[in-house]
């Protein structure tokens, strides 16, 4: 009886061996995958960084484009203001020397018109 029972033991061991050549290539393929995707994630971290390094140079250049305007518009109101402000101090000196002869003139003619 003992004749007809063969040794599985062999057979046993050649299976357990193959399971850990599985086991061992899946574990290899999981790494792999693992790796793929850490190189993915810190490819779309470089490339969101290089997103925020690029909205942060077009608010710098808007910023830049916004102040040059308005130093431009501040120096042309200050050009308007001072040409308009030269024919006013030119009227005001007219319209101060006019006013001066008038005075004099109806303070003049107010004694003469009294005395008369």
């Amino acid at each position: 009886m003992y004749r007809e029972m063969r040794d599985i033991s062999g057979d046993l061991r050649e299976r357990a061996d193959l399971l850990v050549k599985q086991m061992v290539a899946e574990q290899a393929r999981f790494h792999r995958a693992l790796t793929e995707l850490e190189k993915e994630k810190a490819m779309r971290r470089q490339q969101a960084a290089v997103q925020a390094v690029h909205r942060l140079v077009n608010v710098i250049t808007v910023q830049h484009v916004l102040h040059r305007a308005l130093n431009s518009a501040v120096t042309a109101l200050d050009a308007q203001a001072e040409a308009s402000n030269e024919p006013l101090q030119k009227k005001k000196t007219e319209s101060a020397s006019s006013t001066s002869s008038k005075e004099m003139i109806a303070a003049g003619s107010a004694p003469q018109a009294a005395s008369v």
